[in-house]
């Protein structure tokens, strides 16, 4: 908007653009970023619990000698505890999706146009096929922007150990799956179904361990994002390697 443009003489001189960052209190995180925090770690450590308690049932319920019992598979997924796990599982999913999205559009307020990715880039947990890389992209550009503050954004950043171990368990799962399907008759053999079950078990619980490592790093490379955004002494000498 131009100013004094009405009196005699005087020249038009336009206001610079207020952005959203020379506004953003440099130290107030938005309380999106907390309730994502909060519900995904809340529901990741359900996920945990409930995967660990199905996946400890078989030693339990074996005998002395530790020799599968044959009939313990099918009561094991009939069991009330996997059925608590699935929910869980379902429950953990449905946070993340709602973290990464308010984790993206609390890194929106400070680079604003820079952040390709959109909030509701967490819906791509729920499609197929996609589900197994799209969330290593989005997490790996999410991981870029929170170490550091940027200036620009280099979509050809390597991802980290975590992030790499995320995707290995996430692909990993996929022939597990098909393999527990195919090994679900009469014909198959009760302890290799019960292999491929905790093997299962044991990959989702470590997904989920991962998946809430990086929740919690995610909230305080943001903290520290937040609190130090204008200081630029202090980012010169950050060391991020």
């Amino acid at each position: 908007m131009p100013f004094d443009s009405s009196l005699p003489g005087a020249s038009v001189v336009y206001a610079p653009p207020q952005s959203a960052v020379t506004a953003l209190p440099s130290t107030e995180l938005p309380a999106g970023l907390w309730f994502g925090m909060i519900f995904s770690s809340a529901a990741l450590l359900l996920e945990i619990a409930c995967w660990t308690l199905v996946s400890i049932q078989p030693f339990q319920s074996a005998k002395q000698e530790f020799r599968w019992i044959p009939s313990l598979p099918r009561s094991l997924m009939e069991g009330s505890a996997f059925e608590t796990a699935l929910l869980a599982s379902a429950i953990s999913i449905v946070a993340t999706a709602i973290w990464q999205g308010c984790a993206f559009a609390s890194l929106k307020r400070l680079y604003g146009d820079m952040v390709r990715r959109s909030v509701w880039s967490g819906l791509w947990w729920f499609v197929p096929i996609a589900n197994l890389f799209k969330p290593l992209l989005c997490l790996r550009d999410m991981r870029h922007l929170s170490r550091t503050r940027r200036d620009y954004v280099d979509f050809q950043v390597p991802c980290g150990p975590l992030l790499i171990t995320m995707e290995a368990l996430i692909v990993v799962r996929v022939p597990i799956s098909i393999f527990e399907v195919m090994n679900v008759s009469p014909h198959a053999a009760a302890g290799s179904n019960l292999d491929l079950a905790q093997a299962s078990n044991f990959a989702i619980i470590a997904l989920a361990m991962i998946l809430l490592a990086i929740v919690i790093r995610n909230f305080f490379q943001q903290r520290t994002l937040y609190a130090h955004w204008r200081d630029d002494e202090y980012w010169k000498n950050v060391d991020i390697h």
